[in-house]
């Protein structure tokens, strides 16, 4: 899901700077990603993909390979995309990839980036509610208890999540995402906000407010929900 990331900043670049090359190296990137990444049988995204655009299965206990953090295969998003993916640790980021999608299918009228918005939609809606992903859940619980009974995920996440929803709405016409946004958002204020304090908190298990657990992320995703559809720009 790297795609994503490094796709978001070369569209901006396009966006800005009005040079087409960026644009084309990004959509690129999103239809090659998309092509092979693209399970559907399973209706998921690969986590990764080999050189050749081959997917990386699965393989062992996951649990039991982030044990040990001496060598990248341990760190390697074999399998499925992790959508709640633990932000400390994690090297995909497929909300961030989703996101990049719904931005390139606003920025071109390319009918494979608008299919793979709605593949998106799939993969994301299938993992509700948000939660603790698989990969690295063994070392969250052990560096955050309290996770077993809170439930939730990080306010990056909600934010990324609720973003991508409006913004596959926008692109797909299809109103009920907008819907599945504003549940997310109750989830994330029923999970994070503090009435003691105004702040939201960077995660429920936490306890605290850390800006590096994406608030700020969220937050922004709130102003884009009240003021929908006028969403403003991407929430990078």
């Amino acid at each position: 899901t790297i795609p994503g990331p490094h796709a978001s900043l070369l569209l901006r670049a396009y966006e800005l700077t009005k040079d087409r090359d960026y644009l084309e190296v990004a959509l690129g990137h999103l239809r090659a990603y998309d092509q092979y990444g693209w399970d559907d049988e399973a209706q998921n995204y690969w986590g990764m993909l080999e050189l050749n655009g081959t997917p990386v299965p699965e393989y062992g206990d996951p649990n039991a390979r982030m044990r040990s953090v001496h060598v990248y295969d341990d760190f390697q998003p074999v399998g499925y995309v992790d959508v709640w993916r633990t932000v400390l640790y994690s090297y995909e980021m497929p909300l961030i990839a989703a996101q990049s999608y719904a931005y390139a299918a606003q920025l071109s009228d390319d009918p494979q980036l608008k299919k793979a918005v709605e593949r998106w939609s799939i993969v994301i809606e299938k993992a509700l509610p948000p939660k603790t992903g698989r990969r690295w859940k063994m070392n969250l619980e052990e560096a955050l208890p309290q996770v077993r009974e809170t439930g939730g995920t990080y306010a990056e996440n909600y934010g990324r999540a609720i973003s991508f929803f409006l913004e596959a709405a926008l692109v797909l016409d299809r109103n009920e995402l907008r819907v599945k946004a504003e549940g997310i958002a109750r989830e994330a204020i029923d999970h994070l906000h503090r009435e003691d304090s105004g702040l939201f908190l960077g995660h429920a298990a936490k306890g605290t407010y850390e800006a590096t657990d994406g608030v700020g992320c969220l937050l922004y995703a709130l102003l884009q929900l009240d003021s929908y559809p006028e969403i403003g720009p991407p929430n990078f």
